[in-house]
């Protein structure tokens, strides 16, 4: 028998309550097998990035200029992020997340 009745419902309570049940918790192995928890926003609506401009590779000029421009173009309409670090697996990871709906790779 519950003993605390709580009746306070405000407007932080219920945004808290949304933004938690668009998440969900999800095992991810890394490369030495090891079994690690993340909470991972599903919603795709929720992030603060809704489109990220991932260059296929960073040392190629071709590819970081033209994901520059996109990027460029992209952000007076979109909130974008622009990533060129670490491997292509890791940013698009790294990207789901914070919930990011668009990924963008630019490559050859």
């Amino acid at each position: 028998m519950p003993y605390v009745v709580e009746t306070s419902v405000g407007l932080d309570r219920m945004f808290l309550a949304v933004i938690d049940s668009c998440l969900t918790e999800e095992e991810v192995n890394d490369a030495q097998g090891e079994a690690a928890t993340h909470r991972i926003a599903r919603a795709g609506g929720f992030g603060s990035v809704k489109v990220a401009i991932l260059p296929l590779l960073k040392n190629r000029e071709e590819l970081t200029n033209k994901a520059r421009e996109i990027f460029q173009r992209l952000k007076m309409e979109f909130i974008c992020q622009y990533d060129e670090k670490d491997a292509i697996g890791r940013r698009y990871r790294r990207q789901d997340a914070i919930g990011t709906p668009y990924c963008v790779t630019i490559e050859f």
